[in-house]
């Protein structure tokens, strides 16, 4: 058993106990054979956490699934992993005596007017793809130019490819080198990257067997390359049997090798497991853990909501000398701000720039959006005004967000006066003030926002459109609604939609014009933005408000089993009616 806590820190004095899979010492065993008798013991992650940093940690009031390929087997036996009948990286089937530079080629040439060019190659094991005319354009300028290309410029092309999210016309344009050129282990490297990018673990690991038929041995490059990827999709046991290849070829895992190995147990869970290999690297003379590692298993725990034991392993970088880099900062900030804690987000802030670390922009975006979830409107001023003295740059969503949680607040004053702090707003800004002067009854302010529109040469939508039209509908002023949708229309940019025309509905309903209303409709049909349920339901509350109880009866008649009312005009239909049955009735006495 191995316990973590943080035995100095006043908020997290308890201490948390986790169970280390008994497989973990085994796991050891062909990591770093010369540790594998390491015992089970007490882990302090933390003993003694920044003893110069009062502040630490600041005061504080999911699992992960994969579903990797198919990969293909290796053998048991670690030094003969076996393709067909050639040993992967036997000492004694590599031969280097025809060893020449990168670029130079010891297959002829052939004629620069290929009779069968592009070929096809008869033993893909990929679908046969042909070329795209984008491809097969460079392709037929390449060999216009001269002699047949290089494998430099082959390698470069195909890692081009690979980048594009080509990678059946990089395999493809792979074989055609091998008939030109003898491959090397930069072009066997890249394209067994795309491969893998592509999750084609199978034709990755396949061309990684053939290298020997070439004469290459695969270097430390080629080896974190594919245990990388294959730690990605959480592929240990490969990666063990591939580990133990490595090293009995005389190659020794690098620190990138390591840390490939801690993401890929992370990936799948296994984070006790990536804290033993933490600890083999932590007494290692040659491997050290860099911020990469620790990052990885910080993140992990802050994935499963792990707090306390994410915030031992960022004192544990400090005691091993590997101080925490913006990247880990940043891990606990977006951790408090997805949650809503602002505050909390805005003390690790707060405590990173103090530790010299400097913020970035995302660090404050992160955080700000973290306050503003907390509705903490005074600290997400302070923390602009803050971004202003350092230099940063304040986003247009930035200010979207802020002057939303103060209309949201009701302190609309404050959210304008922001708004007039914004050098260069943009449409959302715009529709957000304008909606939100005309919710607090401020029509005449929204207008002037929207006249500024046009000032500042930003192009107002249909959302501007309707947001206008809306609050002149509330306002009764249902005339000059039609107006403003009309000059839409002539402007010729936009089309009113069935947003529009149900504000349009609302302003005639509200002011008793229900037989325009009635007209709006089949006009809706005729432009071809046929009415929905908010439709149909503004237009039976109009005709209840009128006292058309049966024009009312009738059109919920053709709405059933075509749209699903709204509850609000059913129970003002169902009222009215029910009142007027027992009028009849009392009459009928």
């Amino acid at each position: 058993m191995v316990e973590f806590y943080h035995s100095k820190s006043p908020s997290l004095r308890t201490p948390k106990a986790v169970e280390i899979n008994p497989k973990g010492v085994e796991l050891l065993s062909w990591i770093s054979p010369e540790k594998s008798i390491i015992r089970s013991r007490r882990l302090h992650l933390v003993s003694t956490i920044f003893p110069t940093d009062s502040d630490f940690p600041p005061k504080t009031s999911h699992s992960i699934s994969t579903n990797p390929p198919t990969v293909p087997d290796f053998s048991s036996e670690p030094t003969k992993i076996k393709h067909r009948n050639t040993l992967l990286c036997s000492p004694n089937s590599l031969t280097y005596s025809n060893f020449q530079p990168r670029g130079t080629t010891s297959v002829p040439n052939k004629p620069s007017k290929h009779p069968n060019f592009p070929p096809k190659l008869k033993n893909s094991s990929l679908r046969n793809t042909q070329f795209s005319p984008l491809t097969l354009q460079v392709l037929t300028q390449i060999f216009k130019l001269g002699p047949s290309p290089d494998i430099i410029t082959y390698t470069t092309f195909i890692k081009f490819l690979g980048n594009s999210g080509r990678a059946d016309e990089a395999f493809e344009l792979f074989g055609l080198m091998k008939e030109l050129h003898k491959p090397d282990i930069i072009s066997f490297t890249i394209l067994i990257r795309i491969l893998c990018n592509s999750k084609m673990f199978d034709q990755a690991l396949n061309f990684f067997h053939k290298m020997p038929y070439y004469h290459i041995k695969p270097d430390i490059i080629c080896y974190n390359t594919l245990i990388d990827k294959l730690g990605e999709f959480g592929h240990i046991e490969y990666i063990r049997k591939l580990w133990l290849v490595m090293k009995s070829n005389g190659i020794y895992p690098d620190v990138v090798t390591y840390s490939s190995l801690v993401k890929s147990l992370c990936v799948t869970n296994k984070i006790n497991e990536a804290l033993l290999v933490l600890q083999s690297m932590e007494i290692s003379r040659t491997i050290k853990p860099n911020t990469y590692v620790y990052n990885t298993i910080v993140k992990a725990y802050l994935n499963h909501r792990q707090i306390k034991e994410a915030l031992g392993v960022l004192g544990r970088m400090e005691i091993r000398g590997c101080k925490p880099d913006l990247c880990s900062f940043n891990l606990f900030i977006k951790y408090y701000s997805d949650l809503g804690e602002g505050l909390e987000a805005y003390m690790f802030l707060k405590w990173m720039i103090r530790r010299g670390v400097e913020a970035s922009e995302s660090s404050y975006r992160i955080c700000v959006n973290g306050l503003i979830k907390q509705e903490k409107v005074s600290e997400v001023i302070e923390l602009i005004e803050n971004m202003r003295l350092s230099g940063a740059t304040i986003s247009v969503s930035t200010w979207n967000k802020l002057i939303m949680c103060l209309g949201k607040m009701g302190r609309v004053d404050e959210a304008y006066g922001v708004f007039l702090d914004v050098k260069d707003p943009d449409e959302i800004t715009m529709n957000t003030v304008i909606h939100l002067l005309y919710k607090h009854g401020r029509g005449e302010k929204a207008w002037e926002v929207f006249n500024l529109m046009n000032e500042r040469k930003i192009e107002a939508s249909v959302v501007t459109y309707n947001i206008l039209v809306h609050g002149l509908s509330r306002e009764g002023r249902v005339s000059k609604a039609f107006e403003l949708v009309k000059q839409m229309e002539n402007d010729g940019r936009l089309s009113p939609d069935v947003i529009t025309h149900n504000c349009l509905l609302s302003g005639l309903c509200n002011t008793g014009q229900v037989d325009e209303a009635c007209k709006l409709i089949l006009e809706m049909f005729k432009r071809g933005c046929p009415p929905d349920v908010i439709s149909y339901n503004t237009l039976i509350n109009g005709m209840i408000r009128v006292g058309r109880m049966d024009d009312a009866s009738r059109l919920f008649e053709h709405m059933r089993g075509k749209l699903a009312a709204h509850s609000i005009p059913l129970e003002h239909l169902v009222e009215e009616l029910l009142i007027r049955k027992i009028v009849d009735l009392n009459c009928a006495v």
